[in-house]
């Protein structure tokens, strides 16, 4: 019996040490391209298209379960989104990172980063013009992307550092909203 439970101690341990490391958490996608991107992992969907040399206009959509809102219980599908048109970027150097099911991150190839966080009333948005540190924060797939595809002097620095940022709007709603 002490040989079993220490057996079954040992398997759990490591499930529990599987699901600590990395490798076993999900994987932020990012989106470098125009087109539309469906996240492979959550209900988050990005279509992105350009306006211009130095411009992108794009849209985020978050798909979530709800409580039925007309009552007899039960879940019904609800789509939050935001759309930016004209939105100010370094050519070449923007990304859009697929962190969580509720989350994305927008570098603007210029230093600047924006946060949009679907809640249930609505998408919040945090931008390093009002948070400078905000850019610690960021998802390491999106970090990693930006050392090698940023030229240094464009880039934001190393984490710890603040970041250097042009002005934003950092309100987002569901309907159309300027984050540029």
């Amino acid at each position: 019996m002490s040989r079993t439970r220490n057996l079954m101690r040992i398997l759990l341990f490591m499930l529990l040490l599987l699901a600590a490391t990395s490798g076993f958490a999900q994987a932020a996608e990012l989106v470098t391209h125009f087109g539309r991107h469906a996240s492979k992992a959550t209900n988050v969907t990005v279509e992105v298209s350009p306006a211009g040399a130095d411009h992108l206009t794009f849209t985020i959509a978050f798909r979530t379960k709800i409580t039925n809102p007309a009552g007899g219980g039960g879940t019904v599908e609800a789509t939050s989104s935001a759309s930016v048109n004209e939105c100010p970027v370094r050519a070449g150097a923007w990304a859009f990172c697929v962190a969580k099911a509720n989350e994305i991150w927008f570098y603007d190839g210029d230093r600047s980063f924006t946060r949009l966080r679907n809640t249930p009333d609505a998408i919040r948005t945090s931008a390093t013009c009002s948070e400078p540190n905000l850019g610690e924060q960021a998802p390491d797939a999106l970090k990693k992307w930006i050392k090698k595809n940023v030229p240094k002097e464009r880039a934001p620095g190393n984490a710890g550092k603040t970041w250097l940022v042009p002005a934003w709007t950092p309100l987002v709603r569901r309907a159309p909203a300027k984050l540029c």
